[in-house]
């Protein structure tokens, strides 16, 4: 709805007439009680619209003066879109736990571009200052550069909104105090030297007086969490000995933040147990059943709602973040998505590869889709003997599991290089048929197959259909994560270089350090492999992992029986690598 101007031509907009549910209230129940909408535009007059508009307009402004959500929504326009904001639920749940009217702290995880800046930085700060221009209040921020970035919205809507002047009339900078790009001062009813909002950067040397209220936004980065691990302590030391001291008596907390790592200051208060702070967590994939409205119309002061799968779950945000949206941003990176969207931070103890293992192994002059006459990779020596390890589905349903054949060939030296990776759902004959044309394709010198019921059958058939076949029973057991012929030694071969990743057209290492897949991991067994070991052992997906795991078994049998765990060629140890 736009500010009404007495002096312009009349011309209504019949469309912000209508546009919220209480501009519907307004007008069917309380400035037009005997007369529907669609009735009053039939037989009003341009003036009576006129008028219509303007009543509306001042009556949302007396409102907004209590009501925050309906503040941002009639003063506050998106920026890429310019349409009027738009409140969410989770937006409205995130004011409800912090009302202005008794101390509270509150901490907020959400997703990259929830809005959590503008909705708790800037608009509720200019909010809570027309209400109350005497309080004192410190945004704290990773850097120097945000911090007055958000210090430059707070003023623009001071001194430039109409829809803001519209509401509080009294909100206007200080006469007494000049303004900077770290400080302003608004008009006080009370007296006071320091300013009514300070920015500052979390380790920077300023930080200027008292406080009722510190919001720290995003004080945990990229740079302070992964580039700079020594910076997380001091990031933390800052918050304890700089910033929480300043505090009055009653003062309130707030924290807006994306995890970046398990030891950073973000991760620690998400995990504590102090009762005086409410905690709101919510993921971009949650459960189907989650109920948006109940959350809302709650009480509750702490609400976590766990990350769900994209099969088994919807968008926290469907309107702007649909679930076709946020598989796109998934493919960009798994373990990037994983903690910007979903929230989730994996201990690197607990990671079975770490980044630096599978970074050691890409290779990005290379491309397992670029083969020989033979139709083996051309990196592949065809004096290399091969080996293959099935992983076996037994369904074709959306969510069954895949059936994998990963083919590989063991250089003189050991090294494992990927020649065909096979992965697909399928039902029993057409596995049989797989299996019986990958060995007459590559003539496997051994190909592992897991050793269970159905696994057994697999075996016993394809050996009955082709008696020259070399299968053997491939038994998991407690052995899959054992240090020295599980996964784990996997990763310990990737350490030493003893595997070739393919990763020409397929794989990227972002500025950050992450690893990042070019293609749809449905669609690309290469994106795919990788994505499965960034997530192990977390991940949706282990298909491909596992098939690699029991063709390097099947390697380690060969007669020369070299194990990489300990064993490669010196000079790739300290080879350098491309990035």
């Amino acid at each position: 709805m736009r500010r009404p101007k007495k002096e312009e031509s009349y011309s209504v907009d019949l469309a912000g007439l209508y546009e919220s549910n209480l501009s519907q209230n307004l007008i069917n129940q309380s400035l037009t009680p005997n007369l529907s909408l669609e009735e009053l535009l039939k037989t009003a007059t341009p003036q009576e619209l006129r008028q219509l508009e303007d009543e509306l307009y001042w009556a949302r402004c007396d409102i907004a003066r209590d009501d925050i959500n309906e503040f941002i929504e009639l003063c506050f326009k998106d920026d890429e879109t310019q349409e009027p904001i738009v409140q969410q639920w989770f937006h409205r749940v995130m004011h409800r736990m912090m009302p202005d009217t008794e101390q509270r702290h509150a901490m907020f995880i959400m997703p990259r571009f929830s809005g959590k800046s503008q909705q708790m930085s800037v608009y509720r700060t200019v909010w809570i200052l027309g209400r109350n221009p005497n309080l004192r209040i410190k945004i704290i921020t990773a850097t120097d550069g945000l911090a007055t970035k958000i210090l430059a919205g707070i003023r623009k809507a001071i001194e430039s909104n109409e829809g803001v002047r519209d509401v509080f009339p009294k909100l206007t900078p200080s006469d007494n105090e000049s303004w900077t790009t770290h400080a302003i001062t608004v008009q006080r009813t009370s007296g006071t030297h320091h300013p009514s909002v300070e920015a500052f950067s979390v380790l920077g040397t300023g930080a200027g007086g008292r406080s009722d209220l510190n919001i720290y936004d995003d004080v945990v980065d990229l740079n302070n969490s992964i580039m700079q691990p020594s910076l997380r302590e001091k990031v933390k030391q800052s918050i304890r000995e700089t910033w929480q001291p300043l505090l009055s008596a009653q003062g309130s907390e707030l924290w807006n933040a994306t995890p970046y790592h398990y030891q950073d200051a973000t991760n620690d208060l998400r995990n504590s147990e102090d009762q005086e702070w409410s905690k709101f967590i919510l993921p971009a994939l949650v459960p189907l059943e989650t109920d948006f409205d109940a959350i809302l119309k709650s009480n509750d002061t702490t609400v976590e709602i766990k990350p769900s799968t994209f099969e088994n779950g919807k968008s926290y945000w469907p309107s702007k973040w649909d679930i076709k949206t946020l598989h796109k941003v998934r493919k960009r990176g798994q373990r990037g998505f994983d903690k910007q969207y979903l929230l989730k931070i994996v201990p690197e103890e607990e990671a079975i590869f770490s980044l630096s293992d599978i970074k050691n192994c890409l290779d990005f002059n290379s491309s397992i889709f670029e083969v020989s006459a033979s139709g083996a990779p051309v990196y592949v020596s065809s004096d290399w003997p091969l080996y293959a390890g099935v992983d076996l589905g037994a369904s074709l349903g959306k969510k069954a599991s895949y059936t994998v054949m990963f083919t590989i060939s063991v250089a003189t030296d050991g090294r494992r290089y990927p020649v065909e990776i096979v992965r697909r759902r399928q039902r029993f004959p057409e596995t049989i048929q797989m299996l019986e044309y990958q060995y007459a394709r590559h003539g496997h010198s051994n190909i592992r197959v897991e050793n269970n019921a159905y696994q057994r059958s697999v075996v016993e058939q394809t050996s009955e259909n082709a008696k020259d076949m070399p299968l053997t029973s491939h038994h998991t057991g407690t052995q899959k994560m054992d240090s020295d012929i599980g996964l784990p030694s996997l990763a310990t071969q990737m350490s030493n270089r003893g595997w070739m990743i393919p990763a020409k057209g397929c794989i990227k290492v972002a500025q950050d350090g992450s690893i990042e897949v070019q293609h749809d991991p449905d669609e690309c067994v290469v994106c795919e492999w990788v994505q499965e070991m960034t997530e192990a052992p977390h991940g949706q997906y282990s298909d491909i992992l596992m098939a690699m795991w029991m063709a390097d078994s099947a390697a380690r049998k060969r007669k020369t029986n070299l194990d990489l765990t300990t064993t490669v060629f010196a000079e790739n140890r300290e080879a350098k690598m491309p990035w």
